[in-house]
């Protein structure tokens, strides 16, 4: 007999392709969340103009099996106002695991949490007989603290906002939060072998863990490219939060000691930037973007002779997906998914994370290619991450789940 779950978690957290993945396969008992389309909670957030919210829905789900407690949402942001976020993160994610624990208790269903809730909403179970399954969304912090703190050892601007990110200026019950999760997991998934290394450095047992890669976002804009943009010279191209963890300020002084702005630029593509990291980005040769549409980031993309994104860390990197996804090469670090885009090789050039010296040889060397890369060897590109897909993650979830039915 297949197992119900329980899964709880705020957000819009992996587009809800784990509760999806546990009803199509017949397994979900119940979809706990905090503000979401669905039901009442619908009506209250078009009423007050929640345009940030816009996406919290998933339209094959049943709004039946979705808990949706808007509440949580509203105390979350103004909790936060008043203290640390990331303490004030801590206090809503335990609102979210007792919710959820509740409800797999209710009706004697298993759970299926994310490191944020499963620390606590694991110890609520009432009985062993209730599976604990752990999905691990980030690098275990026992592997990957040390890894920001020695950076920021090296770039003091950015040392609160470290401390503030590892919780290290926090108490231990808040510094340590998702810490141990693990010990009490049945099974662990995780979607990359970055965070399975993580969580062997800390303990956890090889054979305890399993990767199910995450598919490969295709939002596309309705809206067509009206008018192609005009880039005079090369350029390499990054996407995403301008994070002191994704390595954005060693690309800027790798960029500056490479001489590329002689011949090239850097676009950065960012919405938001950390504090201290609008020194880094005010170098020759660098244009930071706010933002771009859908159909105009394709095309930077597609016509970028590198995305580059030397992260310390990364779970995953979705975005490195998109980038080949459209016959983009990458360079990247191993503390990602890149490793394990088998067909991609080819087209992914490593650097050691914060190594400046070798990520400016990067540069220079994909800039002194002749010729950009042919239309032949986009197409191989684009075709070496076809078989990441959202479908294949949610099989790759259920896979495991029969094994403890």
């Amino acid at each position: 007999m297949k197992l119900k779950y329980v899964t709880a978690f705020p957000g819009r957290r992996d587009s809800y392709q784990i509760p999806l993945s546990l009803f199509e396969n017949g397994r979900l008992d119940r979809f706990v969340t905090d503000a979401y389309d669905a039901g009442i909670t619908a009506g209250v957030l078009k009423k007050y103009g929640a345009k940030d919210l816009a996406r919290r829905k998933c339209v094959d789900l049943p709004d039946a099996l979705v808990d949706a407690r808007l509440r949580y949402e509203i105390a979350g942001r103004l909790l936060s106002r008043v203290m640390q976020p990331s303490r004030s993160a801590v206090i809503a994610d335990a609102w979210t695991a007792r919710a959820g624990a509740a409800a797999a208790n209710k009706h004697g269903a298993s759970a299926l949490f994310y490191e944020f809730q499963a620390e606590l909403g694991f110890s609520l179970l009432k009985s062993r007989r209730q599976r604990r399954i752990l999905f691990q969304f980030h690098p275990h912090p026992g592997w990957e603290h040390p890894l920001l703190t020695e950076d920021a050892r090296r770039y003091p601007e950015f040392a609160d906002l470290v401390a503030s990110s590892t919780r290290a200026n926090l108490s231990r019950r808040y510094a340590e939060h998702t810490c141990f999760a693990w010990k009490e997991a049945d099974h662990v998934i995780v979607a990359s072998s970055c965070t399975r290394t993580s969580l062997i450095h800390v303990g956890c047992p090889s054979e305890n863990i399993t990767v199910v890669p995450y598919g490969c976002e295709t939002v596309e804009n309705s809206n067509a490219l009206r008018h192609e943009p005009k880039e005079l010279r090369p350029y390499f191209l990054w996407v995403g939060a301008g994070s002191h963890r994704k390595g954005l300020h060693h690309l800027c002084r790798a960029w500056e000691i490479s001489g590329c702005a002689k011949e090239a630029s850097l676009i950065v593509v960012a919405r938001v930037i950390d504090p201290g990291m609008a020194k880094p980005l005010n170098t020759p040769g660098v244009r930071w973007v706010q933002g771009l549409p859908r159909a105009e980031l394709n095309w930077y993309f597609s016509h970028a002779k590198a995305f580059v994104m030397p992260s310390l860390s990364e779970g995953f990197g979705q975005v490195y997906l998109e980038a080949l996804a459209k016959g983009c090469p990458v360079i990247g670090t191993r503390n990602s998914v890149l490793p394990d885009i088998a067909d991609a090789q080819p087209w992914i050039d490593y650097v050691e994370p914060g190594n400046i010296t070798e990520l400016a040889e990067s540069l220079s060397k994909t800039l002194r290619k002749n010729a950009s890369i042919s239309a032949h060897d986009k197409l191989a590109v684009a075709a070496s991450v076809g078989s990441f897909t959202w479908e294949s993650f949610r099989s790759g979830i259920e896979n495991i789940l029969r094994r403890f039915d």
